[in-house]
């Protein structure tokens, strides 16, 4: 990597502050991962704020490269805290229970706001590119139905649905990576757009784009 030195940009200090302290305070005394998650998220809102501010933001000098470097070793933690349920990976045909599911897809979808952040800094600052292709085997963002469910007793039966559809083996990040410009998608990754959110479309397009 090059001679780390700071860019001067600009952010609403004290919000990125706060939320930079309280997501410090958070790792030192993580205990369980749903810590580990809401640090994360912490976190992912003050690069953003840091990263990519507005106009009318109060001038703020911050050193970008270790604010990325620091952001990826938070998501190498989460992915190290596991990336699937017991259920999703045996092939007995078990239904997550809904708390897990909803927790382990917020994760999953916290590490590749992440991947998606960093990748978008790079080539924003000329930067070699982060990809996640170490992400390979973990699902790709859940149906949007599936996500924006309220209840347990709506997302049951849409869980059930979705999981007879799949037969228990969920589209993954590496058949998403696979996807090539010049040969039309499998049928696998046609089931999986018709269903996904706007975040799934989010990070298609920057598949896309890689």
């Amino acid at each position: 990597m090059r001679a780390v030195h700071p860019y001067k940009i600009s952010l609403h200090v004290d919000e990125a502050q706060i939320l930079f302290i309280h997501a410090n305070q958070t790792q030192a005394s993580l205990k369980t991962a749903n810590n580990l998650l809401a640090s994360a998220q912490a976190f992912v809102i003050y690069a953003i704020l840091c990263l990519f501010p507005d106009e009318n933001s109060v001038q703020y000098e911050i050193n970008e490269e270790k604010l990325i470097l620091d952001i990826s070793e938070i998501s190498l933690r989460l992915a190290s805290s596991g990336l699937a349920l017991h259920e999703e990976t045996t092939g007995e045909g078990k239904i997550s229970q809904w708390h897990d599911w909803t927790m382990m897809s917020a994760k999953r979808r916290t590490i590749l706001t992440i991947y998606m952040l960093t990748w978008a800094w790079s080539v924003w600052r000329n930067y070699p590119s982060f990809y996640c292709h170490e992400l390979q085997l973990m699902l790709a963002p859940s149906p949007k139905a599936l996500w924006q469910a309220p209840t347990e007793t709506e997302w049951l039966p849409l869980y059930q649905k979705w999981f007879q559809k799949w037969g228990g083996d969920g589209y993954r990040i590496g058949e998403l990576l696979s996807i090539s410009p010049k040969h039309i998608v499998d049928r696998r990754t046609e089931d999986w757009l018709e269903e996904v959110d706007e975040f799934g479309m989010l990070l298609m397009s920057q598949v896309n784009g890689i």
